[in-house]
């Protein structure tokens, strides 16, 4: 599940010598240390949910038979390319994707493919804390995040039964990461290629608590929601211990309850048709540089607010350009990424040098944008943390391939005071 501790413990992981694939997404303002993430693998996870019609955070009722469409096919095939590429010849090695929780028939698929048997590891958080993190981050409502924490962790339980598995509590980690990555390797029967003891400063070093910035209790002031996550999250952290019927029908139980509670705390939601054909788009191709040609045309930005608000932000730009923007439905899944044209956004420091590095969650465009055509968005991007006068930094970047700013295109810069 996203801001769990999966983070933490592969970073974990990496300290201990365990190959994790490059290139790794890069560490931005929301996650300082890196996501540790194998960037085409969650380019193409990212776009077989979209092509659902889900998303990251949206993954409830995927279509049947999703994972034996030619989206799957494809998508497993460039998977497979991935991993040979960057793991053939590894005794050893990790793959780290909170979609894959909500993929994993399409990834067992994949596991199968290269003829290995996977060892699974579940990092568990409170969903309180979950939730606090993904409402800073990506101003996502609480209720939303308990969805999408409940749907996470149900469907990689259930998809994982069976098979070698070890579940991590993110506290447990952090108070005494080498008893706890002694447990994984014991309960795994693997062998780290660096000995605990050999890195135990490193991984101290790493994870350093005062990088959990959300500590909160069990409360979300709705008394029969704030049971039935506690019910579920009970329920999860006997698999700790270890398996047994027992766990697996206590969590079937508690995760009916749950989902229960959820619908009827969420409006009904509307979602785009699902497209399964993986057949290539003509826009999947790279622009030219006389395709990242843009025009601000016009903006809103709230020029107070306070730190603990989300900021509601809309924009509208034109290319201006001679090609049409991709938007990442119409693009074809790709090794290295996706190339769709997205938004991002930034907060500009005056502490150090400004960094691509530092760009947020981005924002898809609606739909494929033609040269002379223009394109609205609206978004809520999370406040800063620390009061004072801000300048908020918006830039397009076509994925995999550069950012507009770095071909001339002019950014969008907007000052916003921040009250505490």
């Amino acid at each position: 599940m996203h801001r769990s501790g999966t983070s933490a413990l592969t970073g974990a992981l990496h300290a201990l010598g365990v190959p994790l694939g490059a290139p790794l997404l890069p560490p931005n303002f929301a996650n300082e240390r890196g996501y540790w993430e194998l960037a085409g693998a969650v380019a193409i996870d990212d776009g077989v949910l979209l092509r659902l019609g889900a998303s990251a955070m949206e993954v409830d009722d995927l279509p049947e038979g999703w994972d034996e469409s030619p989206l799957a096919d494809e998508a497993a095939r460039l998977l497979v390319d991935i991993l040979r590429r960057n793991f053939e010849n590894e005794p050893i090695w990790a793959i780290k994707d909170p979609r894959i929780c909500v993929l994993l028939p399409l990834w067992k698929r994949v596991f199968r493919d290269l003829g290995i048997a996977p060892r699974y590891l579940v990092t568990l958080r409170s969903p309180w804390e979950i939730a606090g993190s993904l409402e800073s981050r990506d101003a996502l409502p609480r209720v939303d995040a308990f969805a999408a924490f409940r749907e996470h962790y149900a469907a990689g339980e259930r998809e994982t039964r069976g098979e070698r598995r070890v579940f991590v509590r993110y506290e447990d980690l952090l108070a005494r990461p080498e008893s706890e990555l002694e447990r994984i390797a014991g309960s795994l029967g693997i062998s780290w290629p660096r000995p605990v003891e050999n890195v135990r400063g490193e991984i101290r070093e790493f994870l350093e608590p005062s990088l959990r910035h959300w500590r909160t209790g069990d409360e979300s002031g709705d008394p029969g929601l704030d049971a039935a996550l506690r019910s579920f999250t009970e329920s999860l952290d006997r698999f700790v211990e270890g398996d047994s019927p027992a766990s697996r029908a206590l969590l079937q139980l508690s995760d009916a309850t749950l989902s229960t509670a959820l619908s009827i705390r969420r409006p009904a939601r509307t979602r785009s048709s699902p497209n399964m054909d993986s057949a290539p788009r003509p826009d999947a191709a790279p622009l030219s540089d006389s395709g990242f040609t843009l025009q601000w045309l016009a903006h809103e930005v709230p020029a107070t607010t306070r730190t603990v608000l989300p900021i509601p932000i809309s924009v509208s730009v034109r290319n201006s350009g001679g090609e049409r923007w991709p938007d990442i439905r119409s693009t074809e899944l790709a090794r290295a990424g996706i190339p769709a044209v997205r938004l991002a956004y930034r907060f500009l420091s005056d502490d150090r040098p400004p960094s691509h590095d530092d760009y947020g969650t981005r924002v898809d465009l609606s739909n494929p944008v033609e040269p002379g055509e223009s394109v609205e968005l609206s978004f809520r991007v999370p406040a800063p943390r620390t009061p004072g006068t801000h300048r908020l930094q918006i830039d397009l970047v076509q994925e995999g391939v550069a950012w507009f700013e770095s071909k001339g295109a002019p950014r969008l810069v907007v000052p916003i005071n921040v009250e505490g």
